[in-house]
């Protein structure tokens, strides 16, 4: 039997703004959709593409799964829904993650007991044999749409393997966990993960109200040691795009050290505009050379390493990069500043951090950009432009895409002057993906008319400057004190950069809104 050996408290639940589009194009009712013993029986699953009407969500490339529910209206607290699945293929080779969304809910799905030690596993569980999952999700509001998707570690995992859904059904409110041996059937909800040889079952306050558990799981509100770090009184950030974030006005900030937003263009994208650099410096300078600095790079420097070292003057991290980060933290127990720690909590309750069911801090969705209003304007708007780059840079694939082309056809003068400037500079170069990533921003931070000045006379000026680095310098004009092949090399690329970013979103090097 599945034994639960304390309460305590953890959330896992991420409350994001998907930037995936719904198809209005395909329209179909989905047969497995359940709402029996319920008072909603006339609402309706309709899948919106071909794919979503079987149910089955292929685990060898990433790949969506789009649903509308009509019906239902406005759901008191009482409800959760319980999806039904089972893993086909092989478990080994599935290897990335799996994501249920309801409206602006996402929870990771399990595939199979990997959240629990071997200590907790039921002596009745028969890995031999398919599981079958029951994942009972609280339902907060409203449910009108719901997908599933599918996020493979590397290209060529999950093979041959599906996950297949056989149930999808309204049921009353239930935390828990517990395992049919009959059936191998397990029915869990989410709060529910290993520790001390024991389970685990957190229920933040925010879902802490009349419920129902099953036997192995009795967790009550008075049980809950806790409020959950996670669910702090953190601001609701305000949505405007990167013009409106420049021109906010300071006496209107909610709290006095900075404001926050939410890029309207790209939602899963949060800017921080700080009061000074010394406040930048508290949230995310521990984090630019862990992230990116030459020498720093995947440890957590001490204060003392840094404290004479310069971060940057405007920030920005992916996903990826900040759940690495807290997640090492936690790991190591790391003493972290309390701006750090804020920093954590708005991240998780933004949903581009999230927890498994481990405990641990993995990757959600979107990135943080960051300046400051010590910086004059005119450098404002440029670091916005970069920064706001780097931004779509980490959450769209086709822009990556396009820079990596790019960039394997530079001319290689180009390239090894970039390469030298990023160097000193104390990027790490051998790092590809943050090469690109600093590649598209440096084009687009400054409009096209200014390409040729910046990269044929301001940066080899600073290169030039530097012993072990003029040497990836091309023959300077003596008569302008200028380098026209750069000039001319990287006012090409800008154009191609522009022209880019204008046919996708209507932007342009430079500007970061339209127009």
């Amino acid at each position: 039997m599945i034994r639960l050996k304390k309460i305590c408290l953890l959330q896992i639940s991420l409350l994001v703004i998907s930037f995936f589009s719904l198809s209005c194009s395909y329209r179909e009712k989905a047969d497995f959709w359940n709402v029996s013993g319920n008072n909603e029986s006339n609402s309706t699953l309709y899948a919106l593409s071909r794919n979503a009407v079987s149910g089955v969500l292929p685990l060898s490339s990433a790949i969506k799964l789009d649903y509308s529910v009509t019906g239902l209206g406005n759901l008191d607290d009482n409800y959760s829904l319980e999806i039904s699945y089972m893993l086909e293929g092989s478990r080994d080779q599935a290897r990335g993650q799996a994501v249920i969304e309801l409206d602006n809910t996402a929870w990771e799905l399990p595939r199979d007991f990997s959240f629990l030690d071997n200590s907790v596993l039921p002596d009745t569980y028969r890995a031999s044999q398919p599981l079958n999952i029951k994942y009972i999700i609280p339902v907060r509001g409203s449910l009108e749409h719901l997908s599933l998707s599918w996020q493979p570690e590397s290209s060529g995992s999950g093979q041959g393997s599906s996950l297949v859904i056989s149930n999808i059904e309204l049921t009353p409110r239930w935390f828990g966990v517990s395992f049919n041996s009959e059936t191998n059937t397990l029915r869990l909800s989410p709060f529910v993960f290993s520790r001390d040889s024991g389970l685990v079952m957190d229920i933040p306050p925010v879902f802490d109200y009349g419920y129902s558990t099953g036997d192995a799981a009795t967790s009550t509100a008075a049980e809950s040691t806790a409020a959950s770090s996670a669910l702090s009184s953190n601001l609701e950030p305000i949505i405007a795009n990167t013009r409106g974030v420049l021109n906010w006005p300071l006496h209107e900030w909610r709290i006095r050290n900075y404001e926050l937003f939410r890029w309207s263009d790209f939602p899963s994208i949060l800017i921080f505009d700080f009061l000074n650099y010394d406040v930048q410096d508290r949230f995310l300078k521990r984090l630019a050379f862990y992230v990116e600095k030459a020498g720093f790079r995947g440890r957590l420097a001490q204060d003392h390493e840094i404290a004479d070292l310069h971060g940057w003057n405007a920030h920005d991290y992916s996903a990826e990069s900040l759940a690495d980060f807290f997640d090492l933290a936690e790991r190591t127990n790391f003493p972290l500043l309390s701006e750090e720690l804020e920093l954590k909590e708005i991240l998780l309750d933004s949903g581009i951090i999230i927890r498994n069911f481990r405990g641990n801090i993995i990757p959600g969705r979107g990135a943080i950009i960051s300046l400051t209003r010590e910086s004059p304007d005119y450098l404002r708007a440029t670091f916005m432009a970069h920064e706001a780059y780097h931004g779509i840079f980490f959450i769209d694939e086709d822009f990556r895409r396009f820079t990596r082309q790019r960039w394997n056809n530079i001319d290689p003068i180009a390239g090894n002057f970039f390469l030298a400037y990023l160097d000193l500079q104390v990027y790490d170069i051998n790092d590809e993906y943050l090469v690109l990533k600093e590649f598209s921003s440096f084009l687009l931070q400054q409009p096209v008319s200014q390409a040729a000045r910046y990269f044929g006379q301001t940066l080899p000026s600073r290169l030039e400057n530097s012993p072990l680095h003029r040497a990836a310098l091309p023959a300077r004009d003596q008569a302008s004190g200028t380098w026209p092949i750069l000039a001319a090399l990287f006012q090409a690329e800008a154009e191609a950069f522009s022209q880019y970013v204008n046919q996708r979103w209507g932007f342009a090097a430079g500007r970061v809104h339209q127009q």
